[in-house]
């Protein structure tokens, strides 16, 4: 039961970094020249355009990827919860987070 509760705070807190670094590389995305590969996609509406099925997986991951990849910490970290493992867990998660965002957006969207 610990561990269920340690892996549903864990994503508690990736859906508020995912939602503060999508925010971010959106911002940054208006201010630079994004995203550096020029037009390599058409649309990425899903309603409106026929999207592929690499595209299509594309924005799976941009959705979910890092909820599994917290939750899939939490799950490890609930093994042996230390102050000091939690601090260096959430540092490297909102790192790879924030860095993923800025990528997925730079390169991508």
């Amino acid at each position: 039961m610990t561990r269920l509760a340690w892996c549903v705070a864990f994503i508690a807190m990736a859906l508020v970094a995912m939602r503060q670094s999508a925010l971010l590389a959106a911002k940054l995305a208006e201010k630079y020249s994004w995203p550096l590969i020029e037009q390599w996609h058409s649309c990425w509406d899903i309603e409106h355009c026929s999207v592929s099925w690499w595209g299509q997986a594309a924005i799976v991951l941009f959705l979910a990827g890092p909820a599994v990849a917290w939750a899939s910490a939490g799950w490890k970290y609930s093994r042996q919860p230390t102050a000091g493992r939690f601090a260096w867990t959430m540092l490297s998660l909102l790192a790879g987070t924030a860095l993923f965002y800025l990528g997925y957006y730079a390169l991508i969207w």
